[in-house]
């Protein structure tokens, strides 16, 4: 399925942007609202009817943009799994999903550990959106395109959807495209735009 990112302004939806179909509906299937799970409850009351919540996978500190050392340890995947557990139920009764954006600050910070997640909770209600090129730390430049390659190979076949990041280059956005294609699931989304909090 191919989406499109736009401003939650544009069908009056609180957030900060929504993932559209890019058919004649325009269907809202995902809303934008950045927050840190580990610290707040998600609201979903007011989400469309068949609209995921996504957000960051969220960090052991109060600070989203603070590298807490915590997050890359058993103890804070252990704290992260509880909170999942905590907010299933929720989501289950009003038959929602929340989607989790990795990053490499926060607990679900790379391909390996995103894997084990979506294997842990492949019955749902958390997906994840696979942004690659949001992935790609300082150290990892000098093999930036091998890494691309396994963060999709790693974690895209049981992704909710990729995001496809419109400020890279267009050899890698075709080569990550190719690679998509091949390793996704059929219902999977292609997201393509720039929302606030995301770069591009």
């Amino acid at each position: 399925m191919s989406c499109i990112e736009a401003p939650a302004s544009s069908c009056a939806m609180r957030g900060e942007a929504v993932v559209c179909t890019t058919d004649d509906q325009q269907d809202v299937i995902g809303v934008v609202r950045w927050s840190n799970p580990m610290r707040e409850t998600p609201d979903v009351d007011d989400l469309p009817v068949n609209a995921a919540l996504i957000t960051w996978s969220g960090s052991m500190s109060d600070d989203l943009n603070e590298a807490d050392p915590r997050n890359f340890m058993r103890v804070g995947h252990e704290a992260f799994q509880e909170r999942c557990v905590a907010l299933r139920d929720a989501l289950v009764a009003a038959d929602r999903m929340m989607v989790f954006v990795p990053s490499p600050l926060h607990i679900l910070s790379d391909a390996p550990g995103t894997r084990a997640f979506q294997e842990r909770w492949s019955n749902g209600p958390f997906g994840i959106l696979i942004d690659p090129w949001h992935l790609i730390t300082e150290d990892m430049q000098d093999r930036r395109e091998e890494h691309l390659e396994r963060i999709v190979e790693l974690a895209g076949p049981q992704a909710w959807g990729m995001r496809i990041d419109p400020a890279a280059d267009p050899a890698s956005r075709s080569q990550m495209l190719q690679l998509w294609a091949t390793h996704r699931r059929s219902h999977a989304v292609t997201v393509e735009g720039s929302v606030a909090g995301l770069p591009g």
